[in-house]
């Protein structure tokens, strides 16, 4: 009588086994971190680098200038913003300008008059205030100016 002894595959029940896993479930698995894994990664590599970041502080709307010379100088500032682009309405003469942590800065958009219009001020959104300087043609002298914000229309009420 001879003796069959079972080969070593089918003792063990591994066919198409590796240590105990089947290769379908590794492979699942192993495709399961690539699709799921690595985006979750990625989205907490942004969040992580994106926590140090501030939004610009919103300084759009209208504003009251007072000015020293106020005849020189338009009775209020039309600032329009998107993020760190800022657009400025300031009498007849449109300005663009970028908006920093405490200061915005414009310039004139169109090269037409004899100079350019330039406003440069310190912003402090929290107290409605903003100081600085604003240069407009036909005099293009920069005019010492401080602007309060103008509470919103309410709905109905202009513009």
């Amino acid at each position: 009588m001879l003796l069959r002894l079972p080969c070593r595959a089918a003792a063990e029940g591994a066919v198409g086994r590796t240590k105990g896993l089947p290769i379908f479930a590794m492979k699942s698995f192993l495709l399961y971190l690539v699709l799921v894994g690595l985006p979750l990664a990625g989205l907490f590599g942004i969040l992580h680098l994106g926590n140090r970041l501030q939004a610009p502080p919103a300084v759009g709307g209208a504003w009251a200038v007072a000015a020293a010379p106020r005849a020189a100088l338009p009775d209020s500032l039309h600032l329009s913003q998107s993020g760190v682009h800022l657009s400025v309405a300031a009498g007849g003469a449109r300005l663009d300008g970028r908006v920093g942590a405490d200061r915005v800065f414009a310039s004139s958009a169109e090269g037409a008059g004899p100079c350019e219009a330039v406003l440069e001020a310190r912003v402090d959104p929290a107290a409605g205030r903003m100081s600085g300087t604003l240069a407009l043609p036909p005099s293009c002298a920069p005019k010492a100016f401080e602007a309060i914000r103008r509470p919103p229309a309410k709905r109905g009420e202009g513009h």
